[in-house]
């Protein structure tokens, strides 16, 4: 998505429709700081990518940006995402600093908060372990082998020490 269309929907978003992208290049970066902190991952920011001072991927074209360009495109992150989560936070966040009232900007974060969470859980490596035992060091079956009501023997910490039965 190109700069220039994040603005326009930030103030398209905000019903005044007077914001410069200089004036939103802080809101915006700060978001981007919390999704390189949520997914513990280094985007770059979007001052960086206006003022064409980032390291291209493979995809990215270096031709395609300038120096302090609106033109400039963020392509790191989805433009669902963009539109979505960015515009919105953006939004409300300009709406609070306005003085605004809750009224005004809370469905706005109400629906950057969605997409913040569903970009979270679409791109985060966090895997949830459910699991009850701990694996410890050796195999379970091996060990299972040699005495199935020890513990330790499985292989595994039994929290609850719960005894397992016979075979």
């Amino acid at each position: 998505m190109r700069i220039k269309d994040m603005v326009s929907r930030i103030n398209q978003l905000t019903g005044q429709g007077l914001y410069r992208v200089d004036e939103l290049l802080p809101y915006l970066d700060d978001c981007i700081d919390a999704i390189n902190e949520d997914l513990a991952v280094q985007l770059p920011t979007v001052t960086a990518v206006y003022e064409d001072d980032f390291s291209y991927t493979k995809d990215e074209n270096p031709d395609d940006y300038a120096e302090k360009n609106e033109n400039n495109n963020y392509t790191r992150i989805p433009d669902s995402f963009l539109r979505n989560y960015l515009c919105y936070e953006v939004s409300w966040q300009v709406l609070r600093d306005e003085d605004e009232a809750v009224e005004v900007y809370a469905a706005r974060a109400d629906h950057a908060d969605k997409w913040r969470k569903k970009l979270i859980s679409t791109f985060s490596d966090f895997v949830l372990d459910t699991t009850e035992s701990v694996l410890v060091n050796k195999d379970a079956l091996d060990n299972k082998k040699k005495d199935p009501r020890d513990d330790t023997a499985l292989g595994y910490y039994n929290p609850y020490g719960i005894n397992l039965p016979d075979e």
